[in-house]
Order: structure tokens, then C-alpha cells, then sequence
């Protein structure tokens, strides 16, 4: 039933690199829109497509080109003239008229979308999340005198409330990527949700035309900040990501990068577990892990969050998902909710193990050249490693030696397990949480003199329960990682080619 024809809409999302390739062996696609991005080019095999009724448009993409094959002769017509020229400016022709059409259509799209927002009233709101006055937020955040991060929401500002609490204040701009859908969905989930490890929504103001989200600060940034000290900056920052005065983000001890993990992984466990329905957040990246002043991790941004059908209790362990349209981060997304659109709870597990692989090498998801090795992608180098029992060589080498092996040789077997080409093959959030509770454990033994005798081990408060032998369920589905991921699928690689 799911064989009609269907669109990808892959419009306003920063996007670089090449246009994957496999979306022309997509045979039901029907419509492509590129549209304010960043791609640098399209194969021609995608353009081949037009003629067979594809309607693709890509238009404010200002390094695009176009891939041909130039190893043929061009034909030439019965007056001489190279069949190519005609055909191109045959092509420039339709071309300019598609374009235009296209404009036309996203500017009617985008009045209809501003038309439904205005509508977007009070009474929609839900009644436990507190409402601010824009006169309020004004004095809240100086005239909005200090700027502290940008996001495809819009900017972000600092604040104070009137008894001193320290807020974010994430304000919508014109021109966001988001609009009242995200708006609505973030003030609902994040007015009932309540967790340690989710970040927490003080409150909202819609009046005059503005929407705007208002969270307790985080002064310590994201995860992404203290992973690339040297490249913080991003095109899309985080509400709260930056931290006033400009002081310098720590190097995060292994110990520390595994804590902060656990807690972002408690708190995906809880979207998909202990909400009802279950929360996909969708978004799950190291940019959207923010930092407390201790460094206690919670998640944000869920504007795009999904809530999943509830399962029987007698099938908790099938899980059919959703199928809806691709939003999300390249180089997090998970290649079978590419392909099918099908997203489920293991779509955010498969984003943590790219969550994983950063904290072990400290390297983007996008990087694509590694020393010593032959691996084009992130992912294959550090399989490339386990299988050759050298994980020393991928570690980030601002750790030195200061972790422990077998714990670092866990995370990293987990993050392949989290990258197994299904949802069926993958951990949940559950057992993924136990598995780093094990590798913390293994860190306060190298950091603690203990005693000879093991069963007088004590365990941090913050890791919860002792070590259970059922845990260990995790270890056959991470050992075998390895050698289950057979292929590295183009279509999720923005990676220049």
C-alpha cells in the first residue's frame, strides 16, 4: 500500500555536498524540492529523471553544478547546429519558466503559511505552560541587548527574570525553517514532559505577531561546543548554546564525555519509554545535548519531535513507526527512515551511536579523510579499527591514555550496534543506558584505589544500580555489530565528492 507516488521535501535545511545519487533508483519519487540549501552538486542521472515526469527544483543553492557525462560526442541536427545548444537553450527556457513557477508556488506558500500562523491564537496553547507578555520578555532580555546564539528557529537572547533566574529566550524569525507547527509542538511536549535530562521550558509569549520560547540557561553550551573548541560556531546553534563573558569551554575528560552521554541517553530513554504515547525526538545530535554549570546533560530542541503509536502490551517489541517527511540533521539521519520515511524510536538510537562516535574520536559526522586509513566515512573508520583490535588509533587525542580500554572498546562496539543498517538490529534506549553505566563503572575502578575484593566496589550515585548480569544481553548484539553492517548506504553522506 505504500508503493504511490511520493515527494521529498528537502527545502530550507543548510543541506551541502552532493545530492545523493539514490534518489534516482527511487522509482516512485515524484517530486524533489532542493530549495535553499547548500548543495554544491546534482548527477545527472537525478536530472535524467525529469523526462520520465520527476519534478525536481533546486533554486537558491548558489555553488550548485551539474554532473555530466562528457565523454560523448554531441549529436547534431539536420541544419548543423549541435542538437546540445538547441537543447540547452531549449532547456534554459523551461528551465526559467520552472523556476519561476516554482517562486511563485513558494512565495503563495509561504503567505499561506504566515496567514496560518497570525491564527495562530492563546487558546491553543496548553493551560500549565506559562504565558509572557512581549512587554515582559522585553525587560526580561534588556531590549534584547544581548545576542547568544542563532538556530533555524531564530536568535536566541539572554535574559533574567525578576527573581534572577537566568534564561534563554529563543525568539522566531521571519525567515526561520520553522514555523507554528514546531512552535506549538515544543510548548505541548516540553509544558508535560518533566525530566532531569530533558531541558526545561519556563514559558512562551505570543503577541504581536512574535512566537517565542523562553528556557532556563545553560551555562555550559552544548556537547558540541567543548568536543570542537576550536569550531563552536555553527550555522545552527542551539537556544542556550553560548556562554556569556566568552569564557573558554573545557576538554571533557573520557569519563566526563561517557557521564554526559548516559544522561542524554536517560533522557531518550524516557521519550520512548515512560512517555505515553512514546516521544521520537528526531533531532538527536551533540549540538542539541546542553550542558548545565556542572555539566549534567539535558535534551532540547523537539520542535520536530513525533509521538509514536502506543504498542500493545503483548508486541512491545514491534515497533511500526511512523512514515512522515524527512526532517532531521545529515550525517545523523537514519538511512532506513531515508529511504522508507519510516521513523521510529530506533531512528534516535541510531543518531546516538553517531552521538557515540564524536565522543570517542572527536571528529564531526561529516569528516571524511582519517589518517593512515582508506575509510570515507566516520562510521567505517572506527569499525575498521575494532576489527583490527586497534581502537587507540581512533581515540581523540586530546584523552592521551587517560580511559579505560575495555570500557572504550564497549562504547565504541555499542555505537556500531546503534548503526546497524535496521531498526531491528539495534539496542534500545534501555539497554544502551545499561551498557554505559558498565563503562562507568570501569572508570571510577582506574580513577579509585578499591580493594582485591570486587563485591565491596562502590558505585557513584549518579550511575544508579549496580552491575547486572542481565546487562550483558547488550554485549552479544554489540560484538556482533562488527561484522552485521556490511555496507556504508550513500544516500545519508553529505560528504563532498
Amino acid at each position: 500500500m505504500f508503493e504511490l507516488n511520493f515527494a521529498r521535501d528537502l527545502r530550507n535545511n543548510q543541506f551541502n555536498g552532493t545530492v545523493p545519487e539514490s534518489l534516482a533508483e527511487l522509482p516512485n519519487l515524484k517530486t524533489l524540492l532542493l530549495d535553499n540549501n547548500k548543495f554544491a552538486e546534482i548527477p545527472q542521472s537525478l536530472l535524467d529523471r525529469k523526462a520520465q515526469g520527476l519534478n525536481i527544483s533546486f533554486s537558491n543553492n548558489p555553488n550548485i553544478r551539474i554532473t555530466v557525462d562528457e565523454q560523448q560526442e554531441p549529436p547534431k541536427s539536420k541544419s548543423g547546429a549541435p542538437i546540445g545548444i538547441i537543447a540547452g537553450v531549449a532547456a534554459v527556457v523551461i528551465i526559467g519558466i520552472g523556476l519561476g513557477l516554482a517562486a511563485f508556488i513558494y512565495v503563495r506558500r509561504r503567505k499561506s503559511k504566515s496567514n496560518l500562523e497570525e491564527q495562530v491564537k492563546p487558546e491553543d496553547m496548553p493551560k500549565s505552560a506559562q504565558s509572557f507578555t512581549f512587554k515582559e520578555v522585553k525587560t526580561i532580555t534588556s531590549n534584547f541587548k544581548t545576542s547568544i546564539g542563532k538556530g533555524g528557529f531564530g536568535d536566541v537572547y539572554y535574559g533574567k527574570l525578576p527573581d534572577g533566574k537566568e534564561v534563554a529566550v529563543k525568539v522566531r524569525s521571519s525567515n526561520s525553517s520553522q514555523g507554528a507547527d514546531e512552535f506549538l509542538n515544543e510548548v505541548r511536549l516540553l509544558s508535560r514532559l518533566h525530566h532531569r535530562n530533558l531541558v526545561c521550558l519556563v514559558g512562551y509569549c505570543l503577541e504581536a505577531q512574535q512566537q517565542i520560547l523562553i528556557y532556563v540557561y545553560m551555562p555550559k553550551g552544548t556537547l558540541h561546543d567543548h568536543l570542537y573548541p576550536k569550531g563552536a560556531s555553527s550555522t545552527k546553534k542551539s537556544a542556550s548554546s553560548k556562554k556569556i563573558g566568552g569564557s573558554k569551554h573545557e576538554l571533557l575528560s573520557w569519563k566526563k564525555r561517557v557521564d554526559i552521554v548516559m544522561n542524554a541517553a536517560r533522557g531518550l530513554e524516557y521519550l520512548h519509554k515512560d512517555c505515553k504515547p512514546p516521544v521520537i525526538h528526531r533531532d538527536v545530535k551533540s549540538e542539541n545535548i546542553l550542558l548545565t554549570h556542572e555539566l549534567q546533560a539535558k535534551l532540547a530542541d523537539l520542535g520536530i519531535s513525533r509521538q509514536a503509536p502506543e504498542l500493545d502490551v503483548d508486541k512491545q517489541h514491534v515497533n511500526t513507526g511512523i512514515i512522515t517527511m524527512i526532517k532531521g540533521t545529515f550525517g545523523y539521519l537514519d538511512p532506513e527512515y531515508y529511504v522508507r520515511r519510516k521513523l521510529t524510536t530506533k531512528s534516535d538510537v541510531f543518531s546516538f551511536g553517531m552521538v557515540l562516535l564524536e565522543i570517542i574520536t572527536g571528529r564531526k559526522p561529516q569528516s571524511y579523510k582519517f589518517p593512515d586509513s582508506e575509510a570515507t566515512t566516520l562510521l567505517e573508520w572506527v569499525r575498521n579499527a575494532v576489527k583490527a583490535h586497534e581502537i587507540e588509533t581512533v581515540v581523540d587525542p586530546t584523552l592521551g591514555n587517560h580511559y579505560h580500554k575495555e570500557g572504550m572498546i564497549k562504547v565504541a562496539e555499542l555505537a556500531l550496534s546503534c548503526q546497524l543498517p535496521t531498526s531491528g538490529q539495534r539496542p534500545d534506549m534501555g539497554e544502551i543506558v545499561r551498557v554505559l553505566k558498565q563503562v562507568l563503572q570501569l572508570e571510577q575502578v582506574t580513577e579509585t584505589e578499591y580493594s582485591d575484593d570486587e563485591d565491596n566496589i562502590t558505585i557513584l550515585e549518579d550511575i544508579g544500580e549496580p552491575y547486572d548480569e542481565e546487562s550483558e544481553s547488550i554485549n552479544s548484539i554489540a560484538s556482533t555489530s562488527v561484522s552485521m553492517y556490511p555496507y556504508t548506504h550513500p544516500s545519508w553522506n553529505t560528504l563532498p565528492r
